[in-house]
């Protein structure tokens, strides 16, 4: 049981924006549970003490264990192979190696795509989109993002939601549905327009841009069943029936800066 309870002390830290005490919470398990070919531990520690390490500046330390960890997950089940993926890219990341990262953060989305394993796709989510955020790439950055705030909204879990905001405002985008204090999508001040959800508007966007729903399926890390639910209700709110009309309305036209 020394797993789980060293997991929710880190977990507890990180939420307190304590980088040192959920580095502390998890290091003994270095001593005590280190991955082996025989064995490997249901719980996702690796990847919390990678990021963990790399927030206090241990990142050789960091590197050393993604890579461990990714070795001897190569062989488990899909749930550990997606979180080892994605230690070994916040290790690129830390590394400078973005392009590497990027493809990391997609590969362990992928493999946690099977709709079991929501909370740790949000995470990577958010990871992801501050990654891309940092890189300058705000766009990419915002679809990760909305992705993440969607999650966290769903569960009321307000730490992680106000995260993703900031997160969202640093972009320095405004997007269609943008949420107000409260966290309600709004209209800007005098304009008579159809307000989107972030979902929505991510999901209008990439239609618009041709994408099928399966595109856009694999693009937004969701079911392609989630897709159709959401065009669904896009339709509903502009009165329209096609693809063809959806672009006619001028959705496809970008998002402002501020």
């Amino acid at each position: 049981m020394q797993v789980p309870a060293r997991l929710a002390r880190s977990v507890a830290a990180d939420l307190r924006g304590d980088h040192d005490g959920r580095a502390a919470a998890l290091r003994p398990l270095l001593d005590v549970y280190l991955w082996t070919d025989s064995r490997s531990s249901f719980w996702p520690w690796g990847w919390e003490i990678v990021d963990a390490l790399i927030a206090v500046g241990r990142s050789e330390q960091a590197a050393g264990i993604a890579d461990s960890f990714h070795a001897h997950a190569a062989t488990s089940g899909a749930y550990m192979r997606g979180c080892a993926e994605a230690a070994k890219a916040r290790a690129a990341q830390d590394a400078g190696d973005l392009a590497e990262a990027e493809r990391g953060f997609d590969r362990a989305l992928t493999i946690l795509m099977d709709g079991q394993n929501d909370t740790t796709v949000a995470k990577v989510l958010f990871s992801r989109g501050q990654m891309l955020r940092r890189a300058n790439r705000r766009r990419d950055a915002v679809e990760s993002l909305v992705r993440a705030r969607e999650f966290y909204e769903g569960v009321g879990a307000e730490a992680q939601l106000r995260r993703c905001d900031r997160e969202l405002r640093a972009t320095g985008m405004a997007w269609r549905g943008s949420p107000d204090p409260d966290g309600s999508p709004v209209a800007p001040e005098g304009v008579d327009t159809i307000v989107l959800t972030l979902q929505e508007m991510s999901v209008a966007d990439l239609v618009v841009q041709g994408m099928t729903n399966a595109e856009v399926s694999r693009r937004l890390f969701i079911a392609e069943k989630t897709v159709q639910y959401h065009l669904t209700h896009i339709y509903e709110k502009f009165g329209i029936r096609s693809r063809t009309e959806l672009a006619a309305v001028h959705l496809g036209d970008g998002m402002p800066e501020v």
